[in-house]
């Protein structure tokens, strides 16, 4: 949320997005990872109409394989984004990362427990790592979907949309530059893609 403003969320508009515009991945822990890894694929072939299952958790076995090795790195060389260092960003001293090296070896181990999960943290770093503005939606227990938060990631960077359902779960969507600005507060014009 921007800061100094908390009612940023509130004043963001409902928005529809179609079942043909969701592409589940499994609830297997590795979600996040999944749904950008699709999400990402779909804004590079926007002709793609479908991505098999078994190849959603290829691409998110794969994406959270190399995202650890590039966070790794940038924690080694103390990388900053959104006005912090990638260390702090990702690792909560509170939970059961002490630091960068238990981080990636923890998070690299198979998903056995709900601390191994992507969230907010990592898809943030991932906007960084691989040039993407994130666009997070929520969906509502009465169904009705808003932005998450204002987009992650510099303007000019690839647009992807997530779908958070659940409290616990992404999965990736396709959405328009009109369908995206339309969701956004109106009064809120910098955050807009340019029109296609």
């Amino acid at each position: 949320l921007r800061k100094g403003d908390e009612n940023w969320r509130l004043r963001a508009r409902d928005i529809i997005i179609p079942v043909e515009a969701r592409f589940p991945v499994p609830g297997d822990g590795n979600c996040l990872f999944s749904a950008v890894a699709v999400a990402k694929l779909l804004a590079k072939f926007p002709n793609v109409k479908s991505v098999l299952l078994p190849m959603r958790v290829k691409y998110g076995n794969n994406c959270r394989t190399k995202f650890l090795l590039w966070a790794r790195i940038k924690m080694d060389e103390g990388a900053c984004f959104m006005g912090t260092t990638i260390s702090a960003l990702l690792i909560d001293t509170a939970g059961p990362w002490k630091t960068a090296d238990d981080y990636v070896k923890g998070m690299a181990l198979p998903v056995t427990s709900r601390s191994q999960w992507g969230g907010f943290p990592e898809f943030c770093a991932m906007a960084k790592w691989l040039s993407l503005r994130v666009w997070c939606f929520v969906e509502f227990l009465d169904k009705s979907v808003k932005l998450l938060c204002e987009p992650i990631g510099k303007k000019d960077a690839t647009p992807i949309s997530l779908l958070w359902c659940g409290g616990c779960h992404y999965d990736a969507c396709r959405l328009s530059a009109l369908q995206l600005n339309e969701c956004l507060p109106a009064s809120d014009s910098r955050a807009m893609l340019p029109a296609p």
